[in-house]
């Protein structure tokens, strides 16, 4: 089964297989398109935190180990990156913890779809793994269709105690796309009494931009209207702040859809006093 929810990587048990889509819809036109699949640049850093609401309590951490493997479930790089535990203060007296990771996927992995996979390195037991996500080394081509989402928060946030673990940001790379971006603000005017001229005595500006997300599943979705509400927003290096809900737009006709969302750019908010 599923153990989190509203994250762009989505971890499950051994008890299902994460590979299976959910039940088509009718009518279903993007065949092959079944879910969102985040998606890893070799050499880049990524990160995941599994926001498991009760956490977990595997015995002996220290043998946790982190893989990647292909569809055909054959190791392509065991113990990559260094798992980090994360104790559960509501959970104290069972010892519960959360897992995350700051990893990168190493340059041997050929362009074409894997998972994650959460072993006992002693027994080589899978305990979690990932949802489908998908390796590309097309950089010039990954630029311009996709753009790096860095985020967290301050406080407890989507099941992430981020106040207790100041390192970590998550870190996705996935297809959202400028659309638009416009000034906006406030303008204080003062018309003088002898000339009838209108002065400006004060002008505050944003910078509102919009941004669209490309073919997300339901789950993606909710992950994106999450991230867009973090109080630290960094998408391609530059920083922004939350205007509005994420909205994502209705169809009857698959199972992805197109979403948007707008924030303002944090580099050109202004006050300027004439």
């Amino acid at each position: 089964m599923q153990v989190n929810k509203v994250n762009f990587l989505r971890w499950s048990d051994a008890l299902e297989d994460p590979g299976l889509p959910e039940p088509p819809y009718a009518y279903w036109r993007q065949r092959n398109m079944c879910i969102l699949k985040p998606i890893f640049l070799p050499g880049e850093t990524n990160a995941f935190y599994i926001n498991n609401p009760s956490g977990f309590i595997y015995p002996n951490f220290q043998d946790l180990r982190l893989q990647l493997i292909n569809m055909e479930n054959t190791i392509v790089s065991d113990g990559f990156a260094e798992l980090q535990q994360h104790f559960l203060p509501e959970f104290a007296a069972e010892n519960r913890y959360n897992i995350w990771a700051d990893y990168v996927i190493p340059f041997i992995a050929n362009e074409g779809d894997y998972k994650l996979s959460i072993i006992v390195g002693a027994t080589g037991v899978v305990l979690l793994t990932s949802n489908i996500v998908k390796v590309r080394k097309d950089q010039s081509r990954l630029y311009d269709t996709t753009t790096f989402c860095r985020f967290r928060h301050d406080r407890f946030f989507y099941n992430i105690r981020y106040h207790d673990v100041p390192i970590f940001y998550q870190k996705f790379r996935l297809p959202i796309s400028k659309l638009e971006e416009q000034i906006s603000g406030t303008t204080e005017i003062h018309k003088q009494a002898t000339t009838g001229r209108s002065i400006i005595l004060e002008s505050i500006e944003d910078k509102e931009v919009k941004f669209e997300s490309y073919w997300f599943d339901n789950e993606a979705h909710d992950a994106a209207a999450a991230m867009v509400k973090h109080r630290f927003l960094e998408l391609n290096n530059k920083l922004y702040s939350f205007k509005a809900d994420y909205k994502r737009d209705p169809t009857l006709m698959g199972k992805l859809s197109k979403g948007q969302f707008e924030v303002y750019d944090e580099e050109y908010a202004s006050i300027n006093r004439c």
